[in-house]
């Protein structure tokens, strides 16, 4: 549906954001367009499979050499 494809790019927004800046979560989430940090908190659980937190800290630990 239209919903979810626009979920999938906040999120995918929300990715990079997570990837590329210094931002914090809450920073993220309305970055991104969603309305509370529970809304976003559960679309990327679900999207991702895991928090916004530990998606950045997976992500940081693979670019330390």
């Amino acid at each position: 549906s239209l919903f979810t494809v626009i979920n999938e790019v906040r999120i995918g927004k929300a990715c990079q954001h997570l990837t590329e800046t210094d931002m914090n979560v809450l920073q993220i989430c309305f970055a991104c367009g969603f309305n509370n940090i529970s809304n976003f908190n559960k679309a990327f659980k679900k999207s991702v499979k895991t928090t916004p937190t530990a998606y950045r800290k997976k992500v940081k630990q693979l670019y330390i050499f």
